[in-house]
């Protein structure tokens, strides 16, 4: 094989670590004279093997594969529970397991710390009225919530 001067599409098979490629190669000096073909790439050795040559007449290719998902987990969006919101200094913080629970100013100071199971109210007294990010963090869910006090 000469030297490849470009690929008009690359493929993986992952399931059998293979490279398929549609490529174009410069058959001799002239750089006008060229070869294409659909070629199989061993990833291991780095081996090309032409399967069939398409010569220049090539425009369009496509070899189909899909890839089905082989999980899906579901995402349960009501672990955190945060109200009212705006609050007057006192919020209501329901969780389904032993949280930490940091009030940042929107500079990033850390204006509270808080540890809360199951539903507890919070006194956010000691912040001045304004605009807080609340950040709620288990064993296994993190979720941040804009907290307006009042």
């Amino acid at each position: 094989m000469g030297h490849l001067n470009y690929a008009q599409e690359i493929r993986f098979d992952r399931e059998n670590d293979i490279l398929y490629g549609a490529l174009y190669v410069q058959t001799s000096g002239n750089e006008r004279n060229y070869s294409g073909g659909i070629y199989m790439i061993n990833t291991t050795t780095g081996a090309a093997t032409l399967l069939t040559d398409v010569s220049d007449q090539l425009t369009a290719l496509a070899i189909p594969y899909s890839s089905e998902p082989q999980a899906v987990s579901e995402i349960n969006t009501n672990q955190v529970s945060v109200y009212p919101n705006p609050s007057n200094g006192l919020v209501n913080v329901q969780v389904s397991e032993k949280s930490i629970v940091t009030l940042f100013d929107l500079t990033g100071r850390v204006i509270a710390t808080y540890q809360v199971n199951g539903n507890e109210t919070i006194s956010f007294n000691q912040a001045a009225s304004g605009v807080y990010i609340l950040k709620v963090e288990s064993k296994n869910h993190v979720s941040t919530h804009k907290l307006i006090v009042q």
